[in-house]
């Protein structure tokens, strides 16, 4: 996994995504404002090409499975299904660039995980963001 985090930050480098390293999994972390266009499940251009970047990575490690949760600072029914809906177009697009469909989960998010705890009048770009961790499974 230090091969695929290396190559996961110096492919992302341009995003300014983050990624950590929780025990043996792997978290790349990327604002909506760089994944899609304002209020819209819609990949922007540089949001594709960051997926794409994650997918080409992911094939080489096809032992890892993928898990794409995609979050937002409202507890509204929209917020909810938007959250929802960003998560399925980050999963469909790594299937889409050759990530195998069973190697994939996704989810959205509300505000019941928010990432900076702002209060409830200030929205912070953390909090709009999608999370996608890769792991490999244990053996047994």
């Amino acid at each position: 996994m230090d091969a695929a985090a290396h190559d996961l930050r110096e492919g992302l480098r341009s995003t300014n995504g983050g990624l950590a390293r929780p025990g043996s999994q792997i978290v790349v972390g990327l604002l909506d404002q760089v994944l899609f266009e304002d209020a819209s499940p819609e990949l922007t251009r540089r949001g594709s090409s960051a997926v794409a970047t994650i997918a080409a990575i992911a094939r080489r490690y096809d032992r890892t499975l993928l898990y794409v949760t995609a979050f937002t600072d409202v507890t509204t029914a929209s917020g909810q299904s938007l959250a929802r809906e960003r998560a399925r177009i980050v999963a469909d697009s790594l299937i889409a660039g050759g990530v195998r469909r069973g190697r994939i989960g996704n989810r959205g998010s509300s505000a019941t995980r928010l990432h900076l705890r702002s209060g409830r009048q200030i929205s912070v770009p953390g909090d709009h963001r999608v999370e996608i961790r890769m792991w490999v499974p244990a053996r047994g």
